[in-house]
């Protein structure tokens, strides 16, 4: 019997989020290399997850962080994830033109079939429609580490959850 799953972002849509004493860790990843006039390396995306890890080496925080975005998912069963972590994907956005006045949320699912192939993607939010869909063509071309229910392969979605451009 297969469990129907409800995707549920309960941990993290930026900027809906209220204010805690203890805010969530968030990971940046800034830009190869500083524009013409600076040292700097600005910030393109801030994530709730580390770039530069992968689904095995995420802490047991980090999992926790990962699981808080489903529901009804059993204690065994286990999220997708794309492949070598996020850094890959990471790295290609960052190759992307950017619009400098875009700044806020942007969240995107991806569905991940039983093989770990990406079938679909919705955009939920995002401060630039072109950057949305150009991330959309990224992560649709990636590899992910299946889901398992029960310790079966199944399909289930995956978020990409980021705050763009903004410097804390």
């Amino acid at each position: 019997m297969r469990a129907s799953w409800k995707f549920v972002l309960l941990f993290f849509v930026m900027g809906d989020c209220v204010a805690a004493d203890n805010p969530p860790e968030t990971y940046a990843l800034k830009e190869a290399a500083p524009r013409v006039g600076t040292q700097i390396k600005a910030e393109i995306l801030r994530s709730p997850l580390p770039f530069d890890r992968t689904f095995d080496d995420l802490s047991t925080q980090q999992l926790a962080t990962l699981r808080a975005n489903y529901s009804h998912l059993a204690a065994n069963d286990e999220p997708p994830y794309p492949e070598g972590g996020l850094a890959r994907i990471g790295t290609e956005i960052s190759r992307l033109p950017r619009n400098p006045a875009a700044h806020g949320p942007l969240v995107i699912t991806v569905r991940v079939d039983e093989q770990g192939v990406a079938q679909s993607a919705a955009i939920y939010k995002s401060p630039d429609d072109e950057l949305a869909s150009a991330i959309v063509a990224i992560v649709m071309k990636a590899k992910y580490k299946p889901a398992k229910c029960a310790g079966v392969p199944c399909p289930m979605e995956f978020p990409f959850i980021f705050d763009v451009g903004a410097e804390r």
